[in-house]
């Protein structure tokens, strides 16, 4: 059964203007996919009320009606029919035409590319991407498409590890879908700079190669380990913001210029949490981590971004309390104006998956539940994110009435009764006939999650 607690009432108190009636969130509705596991990225076209899904492992795009979001109905499949070792790593819908954007990643060493189909899987336009691009997204009008071109793989060459530049390529569509102009943003080095991973923070990339796990000494600074993960526009669409999780940092790309203007930098984060894995919960230890975000989001106002802080440096780091850790376990928010951050989560994250009685203890030394995946919407005249929850299969509701002081209001478990690990990394929020929702891709389900939220 699927469980929902109510957050206590001294959480409330923290706000500025408590609610009279507490928000609920509550799943309608389970898609699957009936593969084992790969649903990975969604994206949602209000008008044709349809949910795209992509599957990282079978190469393909699942079209999924919610014209009844409590009765999903599978539309079709598209099979891009990729060459051996090619992926699907994103799927994004034009905001107004029947059209999709994947990202598909090549093998080690090519370039990528950005198909655009029709809801029939035909291919209309191909564009050039960078080195394993990661996330695609189109702007809110639709003329502008940022893509996070990760490079995360290397290999050795010289006694040396080596991997491609990360970086982002835009692609203008003002002139129409089919008449797109390619522009690649590459990053200078970074700056040895307070508040980002610095060199001589001692960190490595985890990565498997032939097989192998290995460690490669991590340079904060090099563009090589410069890792784009995810971007998100400015309702304006002047600015693109692009999330760098092992850098611990914003990049701020300008849109017309496509170059960039700056990086934010996310500092730490300090706050009381269980840091040991040994069957008990005690949220009495001070964790000093860098946030190292993965998904972000812009608040619909345009005056502030969240970030999911789940960490992504090497296990050790994760590990460590001599020096900042990896991963804030937090949502945080970023003043975009003032270009720092004001405010986090702290521990409430994984407090409240605790009292839903959730908590992944076993992950209590690395990462914790791992927010991974964040939303923003308005609603009852104030913005709201909705954080993905990766280790605890959770959905957390988190009030941004107070940009400084964001406050939880709801969890929600995704499990069902004998549900295996879920890991819910995609999410999507759209409003329906009055009703707003919530969509996850759970990744190690193979499934979608659908949840109404009631204010």
């Amino acid at each position: 059964m699927t469980s929902r607690i109510l957050i206590p009432i001294l959480w409330l108190a923290l706000s500025s203007a408590a609610h009279a009636t507490q928000p609920q969130l509550s799943l309608v509705a389970t898609w699957d996919s009936s593969e084992p596991e790969g649903t990975e990225i969604l994206s949602y076209q209000p008008k044709t009320r349809t949910l795209a899904v992509s599957n990282s492992e079978a190469g393909k795009i699942d079209l999924v009606s919610l014209a009844r979001p409590n009765l999903p109905m599978h539309i079709r499949t598209l099979d891009l029919e990729l060459p051996d070792s090619h992926t699907i790593n994103s799927v994004a819908f034009h905001p107004d035409q029947d059209v999709l954007a994947a990202a598909v990643a090549g093998p080690v060493g090519s370039v990528g590319e950005i198909q655009l189909l029709n809801l029939h899987g035909k291919v209309l336009a191909r564009y050039a991407a960078g080195h394993g691009p990661d996330d695609v997204c189109f702007s809110p009008s639709g003329e502008w498409l940022a893509v996070a071109n990760e490079a995360e793989e290397y290999w050795a060459e010289g006694g040396k590890w080596h991997s491609h530049p990360g970086s982002v390529t835009l692609i203008d569509l003002t002139e129409g879908l089919l008449e797109g102009v390619v522009r690649e943003v590459r990053f200078k080095p970074l700056p040895q700079r307070h508040g980002l991973t610095t060199l001589d923070a001692g960190r490595f990339l985890e990565r498997e190669i032939d097989g192998e796990e290995v460690e490669i000494p991590f340079d904060s600074g090099d563009p090589a380990h410069l890792e784009p993960e995810y971007t998100a526009f400015a309702p304006d669409e002047a600015t693109v913001y692009v999330s760098l999780q092992e850098n611990n940092g914003i990049a701020v790309v300008d849109t017309a210029s496509a170059t960039v203007r700056g990086i934010i930098a996310l500092g730490v984060t300090e706050h009381m949490a269980d840091l040991d894995d040994d069957g008990r919960v005690s949220f009495t230890e001070t964790l000093r981590a860098f946030r190292e975000p993965d998904q972000i989001a812009v608040t619909p106002d345009g005056r502030y971004l969240v970030t999911a802080d789940e960490g992504d440096t090497d296990p050790k780091a994760s590990k460590t309390r001599q020096g900042p850790a990896g991963g804030g376990r937090t949502l945080s928010v970023v003043d975009l104006a003032a270009a720092e951050v004001i405010g986090d989560t702290g521990n409430q994250l994984d407090e409240a998956a605790h009292a839903a009685g959730i908590y992944p203890d076993g992950r209590s030394d690395n990462k914790g539940s791992e927010p991974e995946g964040v939303i923003t919407f308005e609603a009852e005249s104030r913005a709201w994110a909705i954080v993905a929850l990766e280790r605890a299969d959770a959905l957390v509701l988190v009030d941004l009435e107070e940009p400084s002081a964001p406050q939880v209001r709801e969890i929600l478990s995704l499990r069902g009764e004998g549900d295996g690990k879920l890991a819910p990394e995609g999410i999507v929020a759209f409003e329906q006939d009055g009703v707003r929702y919530v969509a996850t891709a759970n990744e190690k389900a193979g499934t979608v999650s659908i949840v109404a939220i009631e204010f």
